[in-house]
């Protein structure tokens, strides 16, 4: 959600709701003509999603481009038609929507043609607006750069982009005056924020782990871990996900806590020395398959990927997502969340079901609250989801499994509970369940590592210090090494506010001596300046 939404004393929150509920039924009515996809972004920009106005707006755009198309082909010869299963069914929504008669069609191609391209327009200015509103400038002049070639005389694009590059310049020198490096001024100016919020019409079952999904991970983690559990950990926030886990008994240190092998991994390196389940090393355990070039680590690895995603992954192409996640660091891991979704909506499909009810994912919590914020892409975000999607057989406009707010509910899940690490150029993102039920703590009672030096494999969990039964186990979800202002922000992004953990709290405090204000000082201005990432940028 972003802050560009209007006033609700100019557009009241019921018209709001009516605007958007008839929008829905219109995409579900018509989910081929491109207006109705148009009609619902500019409804969700109004209201401050501009991250789904985007997707929105995107899939606008796909329908025209395929429009656009046909009718260059028509106007030569009226049967003409593309080899393309959705073109048709466009084709009819847009003329059918427009009472067009056969006998005036060739007239109406020429006047069709134009009011299409105004469609592509508007696509492009939605697009262009939220991501201005997501702070992606990077993305918002690139989306903008090709909106001026095909409207070269458009006033609109033109001052859009002008405003979109002198924002894009403005961060790199706030980001050079900090004397950030290299690395931190690429990730910023090439990434947006939105902040992480349930939307008005989703349930908690969408967002959060469901009574039945914390049931089973319960007795998974039971099986799993001989000395912790999962049990009720309350919240000072009044969380409706409050669990944790615990010491079943009295726990030494050195002592393993838990291994937890997930094939929802990936990893920026192609070169076949890679399981394509786990991404762990391929030793001798090496199992090849006779469908396709795809290898794994063992038979358990072949066995888990062939039961939930290999077989409606096979024998396709999806070398386009090798360059994009090569932009993947230890630290900052999102360019490889594409990869595990593509695991995630393959499972989705070949099992038939909804994303968010997949195995996997239901166990996951998204961390919404009111100061959380997520990285924002219009690659990883939208053109990404879309593509696999398409690849894999959907039909994105008619399956309402796949709507755009539940791919990015999708991606805030992974994005919130994945784990990585990094070994040379090399780096490893997994998705494992039993593990996001530990809960974050700056001076942790336990520490997680992938089993294999290079990533991949199981993630084991091992006792640091002694613990006493009863007591709940922290880990750390960032490097305890940084200093309180460095953890800060990577803290924030997980948990969705300010971390109140003892040692940052005395940390805190001893800066704050330093500086003659209080810890609380520091904690409102941190508070500030996660708010300004997603303030409002179209003024």
């Amino acid at each position: 959600m972003d802050e560009g939404k209007i006033p609700e004393i100019l557009m009241p929150p019921e018209l709001m709701k009516k605007c958007l509920i008839s929008d829905h039924q219109n995409i579900r009515l018509s989910p081929y003509d491109p207006r109705a996809w148009l009609g619902r972004a500019g409804t969700l920009l109004c209201l401050g999603y501009g991250d789904l106005a985007i997707s929105d707006a995107y899939r606008a755009l796909i329908l025209v481009e395929i429009i656009l198309q046909l009718l260059e082909l028509k106007k030569g010869n009226h049967d003409a038609d593309l080899q393309d299963p959705i073109a048709s069914k466009v084709f009819s929504a847009v003329t059918a929507r427009d009472h067009m008669k056969k006998d005036d069609l060739q007239m109406d191609l020429d006047e069709k043609f134009d009011i299409i391209k105004s469609f592509e327009h508007d696509t492009f200015i939605i697009m262009a607006t939220g991501l201005l509103r997501m702070t992606a400038f990077y993305d918002g002049v690139k989306v903008l750069e090709e909106a001026q070639k095909r409207f070269p005389t458009s006033k609109v694009i033109m001052t859009l982009l002008v405003t979109m590059l002198t924002r894009l310049q403005q961060l790199e020198e706030e980001c050079i005056d900090k004397l950030k490096s290299a690395e931190y001024i690429q990730r910023e100016v090439t990434r947006g924020r939105v902040r992480k919020v349930a939307y008005p019409w989703i349930v908690p079952g969408e967002y959060t782990r469901s009574k039945n999904a914390i049931k089973k991970v319960k007795a998974s983690f039971r099986s799993a871990s001989a000395n912790s559990e999962i049990a009720s950990a309350p919240q000072d926030d009044d969380s409706i996900n409050a669990y944790g886990v615990f010491a079943r008994e009295d726990i030494l240190k050195g002592t393993r806590l838990l291994s937890d092998m997930s094939v929802y991994s990936a990893t920026n390196v192609y070169n076949g020395q890679f399981c394509a389940a786990c991404c762990g090393p391929i030793n001798d355990g090496r199992v090849s398959m006779d469908c396709c070039d795809a290898i794994f680590c063992s038979s358990g690895c072949q066995k888990d990927a062939m039961n939930n995603y290999h077989r409606i992954l096979c024998g396709k192409d999806f070398t386009w997502m090798e360059d994009p996640s090569k932009k993947a660091t230890g630290e900052f891991s999102h360019a490889l969340v594409p990869s595990l979704m593509l695991k995630i909506l393959a499972t989705a499909v070949q099992q038939n079901t909804k994303p968010l009810r997949v195995t996997c994912v239901n166990t996951l919590d998204a961390g919404l609250g009111k100061v959380a914020l997520s990285s924002f892409t219009f690659f990883e975000n939208v053109a990404a989801p879309s593509k696999i999607l398409q690849s894999l057989g959907v039909d994105i406009f008619a399956d309402v499994r796949f709507d755009t707010w539940i791919l990015q509910m999708l991606f805030l899940r992974l994005e919130n509970n994945k784990q990585g690490s990094q070994t040379g150029k090399q780096i490893w993102c997994g998705l494992n369940p039993l593990f996001t039920m530990f809960n974050h703590d700056c001076d942790p009672a336990a520490n997680w590592y992938a089993s294999n030096k290079t990533g991949g494999g199981p993630l084991k969990v091992r006792a640091i210090r002694d613990i006493k039964k009863g007591d709940q186990i922290f880990v750390s979800y960032v490097d305890v090494s940084f200093t309180e202002e460095a953890r800060r922000k990577s803290v924030q992004l997980y948990i969705g506010k300010i971390c109140e953990c003892t040692r940052c709290l005395r940390e805190r405090e001893d800066a704050a001596e330093g500086m003659n204000v209080t810890a609380s000082d520091i904690t409102a201005v941190a508070d500030g300046v996660m708010s300004e990432l997603t303030l409002n940028s179209s003024g």
